[in-house]
C-alpha cells in the first residue's frame, strides 16, 4: 500500500512536468530512507529520514540528495518550496 503511493508520485512525474508533495524528515536518524506513513488525517505523507543534523543546511541538503537519488533526477530537479527550517516540508520536483 504505501509503495503504491511512491508509484503513484513517480508515474506523475512521468507524464507530468512539476510534481509536489509533502514529506515529514527526520535528522539524524540512523540510515538514510525514504518510505511513506499516514498523515494526521489519513492523508499519505513521504518519510525521509536522513543521518545529517538539521544545521547549516545539511539535513535539507541529503533531503534532496536522497530524493533525487529515489526518483532518479538531477539534483538541480528536487526543491523544498515550504518548509526550509521545519521538519515539514512541501518538496517539489520540476523536469523543466
Amino acid at each position: 500500500m504505501d509503495g503504491d503511493y511512491l508509484h503513484e508520485i513517480k508515474s506523475e512525474l512521468s507524464r507530468t512536468k512539476i510534481v509536489r508533495f509533502r514529506v515529514r524528515v527526520s535528522p539524524k536518524a540512523s540510515r538514510n530512507t525514504v518510505l511513506v506513513e499516514s498523515g494526521q488525517y489519513g492523508d499519505k505523507l513521504v518519510r525521509v529520514y536522513v543521518t545529517a543534523a538539521p544545521e547549516d543546511g545539511k539535513a535539507n541538503k541529503a533531503v534532496l540528495n536522497e530524493l533525487s537519488k529515489f526518483f532518479e533526477v538531477p539534483k538541480s530537479s528536487v526543491f523544498i518550496h515550504k518548509g526550509e527550517e521545519s521538519r515539514d516540508k512541501t518538496i517539489i520536483i520540476s523536469r523543466i
